[in-house]
């Protein structure tokens, strides 16, 4: 990264969205890195990319954005160390960022079930992005339940899930797209998690 003439910094190429440490080793015997681990700042990143129509944002840029390193890089506990605060870190990002205002369903506490947090979601207007968190749920591939956050996007009547956590060079290089819940790294769909949304309408 540079900076101009006139001191403005220059971005970078960027590849991925997610740019958090991926280990390839650790992939193929089954294990996890730092970008495995850090959905809900992937999550934040994925927002205002779809609420913008760009992937111009990434993790490492969230990261620098909320005060880098000191604020914990673009790792698994940089969004907070629980659901609620992270719920509330991804607002407070993502709201300044696309001059959007968030709506939350749901809580640690209290999480919605499937059925309640698609009607909820199908309740807003084309165009609105939302951030969700999924825990529980069965995975298509057998695999025990899951917690995680991805994001989603309403268009043309219809929920879209997006999980840019699959946008790395250590991965499938591309977004994961389905409309179910999907999990970007694995690419198992969920069926019937609890969830917490966070809606950022237009």
């Amino acid at each position: 990264m540079g900076r101009g003439k006139r001191g403005a910094v220059q971005l970078g190429e960027k590849q991925n969205v997610n740019t958090g440490q991926i280990s390839r080793m650790r992939i193929a015997q089954g294990g996890q890195g730092e970008g495995d681990k850090n959905c809900a700042m992937c999550t934040a990143a994925g927002v205002v990319n779809l609420a913008m129509g760009t992937d111009l944002w990434t993790t490492g840029m969230v990261a620098s954005a909320r005060g880098g390193a000191a604020a914990g890089g673009d790792t698994k506990m940089a969004m907070g160390d629980n659901l609620d605060a992270q719920v509330r870190n991804i607002k407070d990002f993502c709201e300044p960022m696309t001059g959007r205002f968030g709506f939350v369903l749901g809580s640690q506490a209290i999480e919605a079930n499937f059925g309640s947090a698609t009607t909820y979601m199908q309740g807003f207007a084309d165009g609105t992005v939302f951030a969700v968190l999924l825990d529980g749920g069965q995975r298509s591939g057998g695999n025990g339940g899951v917690i995680h956050w991805l994001n989603a996007v309403k268009q043309g009547g219809q929920i879209e899930y997006v999980d840019y956590q699959a946008s790395h060079q250590a991965r499938m290089n591309q977004i994961a797209r389905s409309n179910v819940p999907v999990l970007g790294i694995t690419g198992e769909t969920v069926a019937n998690p609890n969830m917490i949304v966070v809606a950022f309408p237009p």
